[in-house]
């Protein structure tokens, strides 16, 4: 099993180069975008999540690296802040010691590198305040529908839009959310039905980026519950230092700006990655077990035979 992600990651780490040296043409919704590699995957979002899955289970530097590098190329944010939180997040006192890190050498190596990526989608990226700030203003101005059907026709494309941005500055992609996320929540809420149970699958359009949104929209108040109570226990219960919550956690946190769990290239992987822990498998927990060592599953003991008999 391993070997055969060592094949898949090697093929990807052999595309990417070849797409970010040019000898490989970009396809799908990004062909703009020529700064951030997608390895014809049609998007760098799900792609950098897709690649940090496999970083963390590849269990080896060599190939781990090119991966990571991979991911910083796809330029996607919100997936370097998950995979450091979710990474992190089961190894507290790692963590310190790289904040330790980070404050102390943040002159010699952290401003240089800051400074190096400053022309960027990375380096551009606007602080969590002005953030805040548009989304409060979007918010006085996002307008309260009817029913979904204007949102999918004017706010997901065309200009209609822009009359209720903040303005186009900065950021615009998230000034798209800011205006969306609003409208959505806004809509939903004045529905008391729609509030419980939402509009149904599909009817806020293909790309909301944000999966919480996107639940609440869909299924409403109910839904949301009961994902985020799905979400929180499958955490809990998984080894903490396991591929498949390194990979859940991580997409929790992407879930606030891209609609991961909704992706064709993250969802199998996520799949198959608490199937492996469920079935105690080695591939779950790369960095505690040793290649071909299988976890065992405790078994509940059997009764006696006489008590069978009797």
């Amino acid at each position: 099993m391993r070997r055969a992600f060592l094949v898949v990651s090697a093929i990807f780490v052999a595309w990417g180069t070849l797409e970010f040296s040019g000898v490989i043409g970009v396809i799908g919704k990004f062909t703009g975008a020529t700064e951030r590699l997608t390895i014809n995957t049609s998007g760098p979002f799900e792609t950098s999540v897709m690649l940090a899955m496999l970083a963390y289970g590849v269990s080896t530097y060599l190939m781990a690296g090119p991966l990571l590098i991979m991911v910083f190329l796809t330029q996607s944010r919100v997936t370097l802040v998950g995979m450091v939180f979710s990474y992190f997040s089961s190894r507290p006192l790692r963590g310190i010691v790289a904040a330790a890190l980070v404050f102390l050498l943040y002159s010699v190596v952290v401003q240089p590198i800051m400074n190096s990526i400053q022309d960027t989608r990375i380096g551009q990226s606007e602080g969590p305040q002005r953030m805040v700030n548009a989304f409060v203003i979007s918010w006085q101005r996002a307008p309260v529908l009817d029913d979904p059907t204007f949102f999918r026709e004017r706010l997901l494309d065309g200009d209609t839009i822009f009359r209720y941005m903040v303005d186009t500055k900065g950021d615009l992609s998230f000034r798209y959310r800011a205006v969306r996320w609003p409208t959505l929540i806004k809509t939903t809420l004045n529905n008391p039905l729609a509030a419980v149970v939402g509009w149904s699958p599909g009817s806020w359009g293909n790309a909301l980026d944000n999966y919480y949104v996107r639940v609440f929209g869909e299924t409403g108040l109910l839904g949301l519950a009961l994902f985020v109570y799905w979400l929180v226990v499958t955490i809990l219960r998984l080894d903490p230092r396991g591929l498949a919550r390194y990979s859940l956690v991580m997409m929790a946190v992407v879930a606030l700006f891209i609609d991961i769990f909704t992706s064709s290239k993250c969802m199998p992987l996520l799949w198959a990655f608490l199937a492996f822990e469920e079935a105690r498998h080695p591939f779950a927990i790369p960095q505690k077990l040793r290649f071909g060592l299988q976890l065992k599953r405790p078994q509940a003991a059997l009764p006696a035979p006489e008590s069978l008999s009797g």
